[in-house]
């Protein structure tokens, strides 16, 4: 045997390293600034000042970034600056004043390394001056790092504390600061300066920040300025906000303003939702309509550049472009990139798409979600500066933002439908209406040719001409509403493939599982001929069946409501059609422990046509099903009661024990619009199909108000004016 042997080694980094983990690592000047703030804000500074110098003749360029905080003493740069990823800010977590560090990772100040070669490094405590110069093209060859000497300068220093950075570079550095590049470092600066938000942690919090943020350009042209930033002054000027907190708990106490009109109310929002998962957090959601008329009032509320002028509209939409975006802060300073224009980080846009009335895009929204620390949120932030780890905590994040965001949603809907504002939805029934309708056109012709004094027999051929048309016109009509039924019934089949889907896989893993078993005892019975192996065939065989008949159900469940072409009405039994609706949801049902309570005459029979019908309940048991849950409702129940009126004709009391509907809701009729939804995931047709299917059968849905769940009427209707 061979002998073995044995030796230790220690990882020795190579000089690189110290550029991996700063200017490999970090994604822009602006960030790597971003950094040297931060580690400002940790050293309990009043203000930080950024003086960037740009000498074009030279073609050299100077950053200096300089607080007055509590420096750093001699053995602190020895031993805790000089080294990379150290845990000494994760470990005290505070800086002496309280703040809470924005700098855990250990590496943000090597960041400097993209923004020029040189970095000289002067700070004061306790009455000391310590200088350190660094030189990044050192590191740049293969030694190893321990191998680059660092010359470390010690002095006394009469009063005063802080930290000065000093970082110079040549052409390369200059050049990388472009129009756009300085545009976005003070964007991104400004962005470190939300708006007070109007809960009062957050106000404790921004009075104990006390940071001021500086900044002083020059060689740059007319990029070049000296001032204090301050936040955009688009933020003020709003056309819709909402703000407040969301307690970990999931208490939520907001108020929700709409900025369109002059001494419009606010409205207090106290509501109780699920548990954070992830902290407590902070909303400041402020919302812009973008059409020019909303714009143009913007402009008119006092949106202004920095010499006080009034913005030209072009002007106002380029700075509402690159102000948009929900940012995430943690104690004032914004996580990048959450929060860029472009960065879509709670898909906006893509909800927007399939709701355009209803929902927001990213373009639209400034806002500030404040959310708290590290341990505990375990709202983590990425090594790598790019945002946060997608966790489960922050899965709930983006689930608790979409929810809050659609309280405003709701709102900004209703108000806009109210006053007419936008493309608002119409039911398609009511505008194929109104598209194949002769009544004003005739009025109008009639009125010209008796202006043009035309004679009656003329204007009785035309009159009998439009006529014609329109009993065209009128059975075109019909035959697109008759395909439009059919559309709805596919939308609503479409809207329980889920409860398929699942009532669906138990039989067939079934049927995948026991099938090679079925092949496996039916080729050893014809082997051995042993009455055992025909026993496991025969038991096989019956639960085979057993599986196919529950495939079978499924599908008799969605045949009413998978028609592909439509028939006339006839007399059902509405008993039967309300129990098939059941049928479909029978699984969901059991499986949330919720009760449905049918009271109807079998006998009572309604000529209608039985898919119309079947939507209308899917859809109401599709909805009941998911806030009952959704809300963890403790008494879930569903009650459907029908009672006939002199004539016959029924009248159907749908309630569930459900959170129940806002009145506002009801009053104004909004959640029967198309494209109308309160679920942060939904496409907001299932009330509206529901609504359409009934007034084609001579009925019409009610929301009527109640304390303890949703409560829908579904009734005749009465009256000409209903109908229309």
């Amino acid at each position: 045997m061979s002998a073995v042997t044995k030796e230790y080694k220690v990882i020795r980094p190579a000089g690189r390293l110290m550029l991996t983990i700063g200017r490999d690592l970090i994604k822009s000047p602006s960030s790597a600034l971003l950094e040297l703030v931060k580690n400002a804000y940790d050293a309990d500074a009043p203000d930080v000042t950024i003086s960037m110098m740009a000498d074009r003749v030279k073609k050299r360029i100077c950053i200096v970034v300089e607080d007055h905080g509590h420096g750093m003493t001699n053995d602190v740069v020895k031993n805790i600056w000089l080294v990379p990823a150290t845990g000494d800010k994760l470990r005290r977590k505070k800086s002496p004043k309280g703040r809470v560090m924005q700098g855990r990772k250990g590496v943000g100040r090597f960041a400097s390394a993209i923004l020029g070669d040189g970095l000289l490094l002067e700070t004061v405590a306790d009455s000391v001056r310590t200088s350190v110069e660094l030189n990044w093209n050192e590191f740049e060859d293969g030694r190893y790092l321990d191998q680059v000497k660092i010359p470390i300068l010690k002095s006394t220093e009469k009063s005063g504390s802080g930290t000065k950075l000093t970082i110079t570079g040549g052409e390369d550095y200059l050049e990388q600061w472009s129009e756009k590049q300085l545009d976005h470092v003070i964007y991104e600066l400004k962005k470190l300066v939300p708006p007070e938000l109007e809960n009062e942690i957050d106000r404790k919090k921004r009075r104990k920040r006390g940071f001021e943020i500086k900044v002083r350009i020059s060689g740059f042209g007319d990029r070049d300025r000296n001032e204090v930033l301050k936040p955009f002054p688009l933020v003020e000027l709003y056309d819709y906000r909402i703000s407040g907190v969301l307690h970990a708990d999931g208490r939520g106490v907001f108020t929700y303003s709409c900025n369109c009109f002059k001494n419009q109310q606010a409205e207090k929002i106290i509501g109780k939702y699920k548990p954070t998962g992830c902290g407590e957090l902070s909303f400041d959601i402020r919302v812009y309509d973008r059409d020019r008329s909303a714009i143009e009032k913007l402009i008119a509320r006092g949106l202004r550049d920095d010499q006080g002028e009034a913005l030209a509209y072009q002007e106002a939409l380029r700075l509402l472009n690159s102000a948009c975006g929900i940012g995430v802060y943690r104690n004032g300073f914004r996580i990048s990139p959450l929060g860029d224009p472009e960065y879509d980080w709670l898909e906006l846009n893509k909800k927007r798409v399939q709701s355009p009335a209803r929902c927001i895009g990213s373009d639209q929204v400034i806002g500030y979600i404040a959310i708290e620390s590290e341990e505990e949120s375990n709202l983590i932030e990425k090594s790598a500066r790019d945002g946060l780890r997608e966790n489960v905590a922050y899965a709930e994040f983006k689930r608790c933002a979409a929810e809050i965001i659609k309280e405003l949603e709701v709102r900004r809907y209703r108000f806009r439908k109210d006053m007419g504002y936008g493309r608002i939805a119409q039911k398609l029934g009511q505008r194929l209406s109104a598209a194949f309708g002769y009544a004003e056109f005739r009025k109008k012709i009639v009125n010209r040719l008796r202006k043009e004094k035309a004679s009656k027999e003329a204007v009785d051929d035309i009159q009998n001409l439009i006529d014609e048309k329109e009993d065209e016109q009128a059975k075109l009509l019909e035959d697109l509403n008759a395909s439009f039924a059919v559309y709805q019934g596919q939308a609503t089949l479409g809207k329980i493939m889920n409860v398929v889907l699942h009532e669906g896989r138990r039989p067939l893993n079934y049927l995948t599982n026991q099938i090679p078993n079925l092949r496996f005892f039916h080729d050893e019975y014809v082997k051995t001929k042993d009455e055992e192996d025909f026993s496991e065939v025969d038991r096989l065989l019956d639960g085979t069946v057993e599986q196919v008949q529950c495939f079978t159900g499924i599908f008799d469940k969605l045949d009413p409501l998978a028609v592909s072409k439509r028939k006339g009405a006839k007399q059902e039994r509405l008993s039967v059609i309300i129990e098939d609706s059941r049928r479909v949801f029978e699984e969901p049902l059991d499986r949330n422990k919720i009760s449905c309570d049918i009271d109807c005459d079998p006998q009572l029979k309604f000529a209608c046509w039985r898919q119309d019908m079947q939507a209308i309940f899917v859809n109401l048991i599709e909805n009941s099903i998911f806030w009952m849950v959704d809300k963890e409702s403790k008494v879930r129940k569903i009650t459907i009661r029908v009672k006939t009126d002199e004539k016959g004709f029924p009248t159907i009391d749908y309630r569930d024990t459900g959170p129940g509907i806002d009145k506002e809701h009801i009053e104004s009729g909004i959640i029967f619009d198309p494209g109308f939804s309160t679920k942060t995931e939904g496409t907001g047709l299932g009330l509206a199909i529901a609504g359409e299917a009934a007034q084609r059968n001579g009925l019409q849905v009610k929301a009527l108000e109640n304390a303890s769940g949703a409560y829908f009427r579904i009734e005749p209707i009465t009256s000409e004016k209903e109908t229309t």
